[in-house]
């Protein structure tokens, strides 16, 4: 680097012209505040400061102030050089990224003793492009020594390997590394790939919630405001997984060894298991069911076939013949003989016609399995009654909010440029209440108000965020809360709340 000091002919040292330069200037300022000269007034200042002292602090003292340039090596004056990348239009993250880049240049040259950075908030005052790239940088530089970085950005965190990760808790550091949790390479490697800024809140919360969809992160918070758990208030974050792979972000919780990282994990899915009214709806009135003895026999054909997921029913030749080649444990499975073997035994066992008792025991044979599949204390999985939030919502006292909150969202579909104004809201919600006024909900009506959402043809997500506008507005002398807090179907997101919420309240965020 151009700080380098040269030598003479003989090897010896030569002073650096910066430290020449430096001596003169030292010399004039020195003598600025020593000299009684008539035009200098740095003595009077000098004095004066003296004068203060003597009478004051240094009483019966000989020793007297001065006001100098200090040091005189060549490191001392780089320490008082500033380095500026505008003149008087940088922020204060422009001016820490320079200080950041000097300071890791400076440190690219040093060839001896610990090569140890410690960076403390790296995020402040960056923007997130800035940081996203400043971590890189030090990613990529890795060779140069060991960097111990803290933060509370979420989009650092996201872009920090798991392996590199240490969560700070309760006076714990706890290393997200392999031998730590019970996360498996292949876990690593997806987390690696969806975890965003987003999700990566997970790992500054108090209590965490996972979701599967937007419907579910939007209304869960409204849900918990109505119960009195806002979930601000306790450090709770909704992590949205969009999608069934909650359990690789749940494995983040699990620990290898205490102590327990002691964070609260709700995991609210769907129980997935479709209504009597959909199957009639649909035209599938008998399904073939797989008992424990058939799966036996299919294992006396082969066991190149992962059986442990294997549905209760297949609805039809096709779903089980894709179940089979998505679940064959070998990568060269014996495609023709062996699965005509597997469906002639499939076709073999016969339709069973479909009845609210087989579902029932479908449902319950599911609810068991997931449930059986996590046991601790710490993360825990919550599921509906009978199929999906929505579903099980329509099956509740809610319904009426629910239809209503779908004709909206399908007024906005139909007519996205015609805004949705809080008396159309009331209108609607007053027209809904009229047309049930003398009905009984039964599970015919539950299904044909879902049904927009099963067939896809309303946005979950804009059903949700009305719906919880409505749950809002409604709540008049706490009846949507009384609701919530005790209809069978909504019972699950209650306990998912209380799981993560039964902690105090965190009014300090700093905490």
């Amino acid at each position: 680097m151009c700080f380098k000091k040269e030598r003479n002919s003989e090897g010896a040292e030569q002073p650096h012209k910066l430290e020449t330069d430096y001596k003169v200037l030292k010399s004039n300022i020195d003598n600025y505040f020593i000299n009684s000269e008539t035009e200098n007034r740095g003595k009077i200042i000098t004095d004066k400061i003296n004068e203060l002292l003597l009478e004051n602090f240094l009483i019966n003292d000989d020793r007297n102030a001065t006001i100098s340039l200090t040091g005189s090596e060549l490191t001392d004056i780089l320490k008082q050089l500033d380095l500026i990348l505008e003149s008087n239009k940088s922020g204060l993250g422009s001016l820490n990224l320079l200080c950041i880049a000097a300071e890791l240049l400076l440190f690219n040259e040093v060839k001896q003793g610990l090569k140890l950075t410690l960076i403390e908030e790296l995020e402040a005052h960056l923007h997130p492009q800035y940081q996203l790239r400043l971590i890189d940088y030090i990613n990529e530089k890795q060779n140069i020594g060991q960097f111990i970085l803290t933060t509370h950005s979420t989009t650092l965190a996201s872009k920090i390997k798991l392996e590199n990760l240490i969560i700070c808790k309760n006076e714990y550091a706890f290393p997200m590394g392999h031998k730590h949790t019970q996360l498996n390479e292949s876990d690593y490697r997806f987390l690696e790939r969806f975890l965003d800024a987003t999700k990566a809140n997970l790992f500054f919360a108090k209590g965490v919630i996972i979701v599967e969809g937007d419907a579910e992160n939007l209304l869960i918070p409204t849900i918990a405001k109505l119960i009195d758990r806002p979930l601000h208030k306790y450090g709770v974050s909704i992590v949205n997984v969009g999608s069934t792979a909650f359990k690789r972000y749940a494995k983040i919780f699990l620990r290898n060894e205490l102590p327990n990282l002691n964070i609260p994990v709700s995991i609210i899915s769907d129980l997935d298991i479709r209504s009597l009214e959909y199957y009639n709806d649909e035209k599938i009135p008998e399904v073939t069911l797989i008992e424990s003895l058939h799966i036996h026999q299919f294992k006396g054909i082969t066991e190149d076939v992962d059986y442990s997921h294997m549905p209760k029913f297949f609805v039809n030749q096709s779903d089980f013949e894709n179940y089979i080649l998505a679940y064959k444990s070998v990568k060269r499975f014996p495609p023709s003989a062996i699965q005509k073997r597997l469906v002639a035994k499939f076709n073999s066992i016969g339709k069973t016609v479909f009845t609210e008792t087989i579902i029932s025991h479908l449902r319950e044979d599911k609810r068991s399995k997931i449930n059986a599949s996590w046991t601790g204390d710490l993360v825990k999985i919550f599921l509906p009654l009978k199929w999906t939030l929505e579903y099980d919502i329509a099956c509740s006292e809610l319904y009426k909010y629910l239809e209503s909150a779908i004709f909206i969202a399908s007024k906005e579909k139909n007519n996205p440029t015609e805004p949705i104004v809080l008396s159309d809201i009331q209108e609607i919600q007053k027209d809904t209440e009229s047309k049930y006024e003398d009905q009984e909900l039964t599970s015919e009506i539950s299904y044909d108000i879902f049904k927009p959402l099963c067939k896809g043809t309303i946005s979950k997500a804009s059903t949700a965020q009305y719906l919880a506008e409505l749950l809002e507005l409604s709540n008049t002398e706490s009846a949507i809360t009384n609701i919530i807090e005790t209809d069978q179907h909504l019972k699950y997101l209650c306990e998912a709340i209380y799981h993560v919420t039964e902690q105090p309240k965190h009014q300090d965020e700093h905490e």
